[in-house]
């Protein structure tokens, strides 16, 4: 069976592929350019929305997507599902939303703060829809704090050290992907 990914995202291709272990294109691999709307208001619509939109593309394939975000609580959970628009910047998208949540949180006390993700594993040929989550808690930093990861990785602090400080292997043993992956690969469903 093919196994397809469905994401242009270095960060998360990264991640998944090194997780899983299994032989997965994405859609850099396939030459796909196409900006997959997100018009959903959960994670799990989106994860969703974007399995769907691949597997027309490849019937076939079993089509595994992501959704994630940060949910920060002195925001009311905010940026969540807009994590990635919270800036609405077209360029230095990491390091502008990082700079807008930073400056937000100046002088806020509560500085607890989760990753969700959601991944949804698809296949209208052989009648597959199944989502697996997964979270990790910390805290927003004060300052941009490692070079390593993307996103939000640089302000998101786990257990005293930022996410961008941290090895892919240490990172995908505690984050919210790699604990989402881990209940995927436990399922069976990939078959490995």
């Amino acid at each position: 069976m093919q196994y397809i990914l469905a994401s242009s995202n270095q960060g998360k291709i990264d991640e998944i592929k090194d997780t899983l272990g299994i032989d997965i294109q994405s859609l850099v691999d396939l030459g796909i350019e196409d900006d997959i709307e997100e018009f959903g208001v959960t994670f799990e619509q989106n994860a969703l929305i974007k399995a769907q939109y691949v597997a027309k593309l490849f019937p076939e394939a079993l089509v595994i997507s992501d959704d994630s975000g940060l949910e920060v609580r002195a925001l009311d959970y905010a940026p969540g599902v807009y994590s990635k628009r919270f800036s609405g910047a077209e360029t230095n998208v990491y390091e502008e939303n990082n700079k807008l949540l930073l400056a937000k949180m100046e002088g806020v006390e509560d500085r607890y703060a989760r990753f969700r993700t959601t991944l949804c594993v698809y296949s209208a040929t052989n009648d597959i829809c199944m989502f697996f989550n997964g979270t990790v808690e910390g805290e927003i930093g004060h300052e941009i704090d490692g070079f390593g990861g993307f996103g939000y990785d640089p302000i998101f602090i786990y257990q005293g050290e930022s996410f961008a400080r941290l090895s892919l292997e240490a990172k995908n043993a505690v984050s919210h992907r790699g604990n989402a992956l881990a209940k995927l690969k436990k399922s069976g469903v990939l078959n490995v």
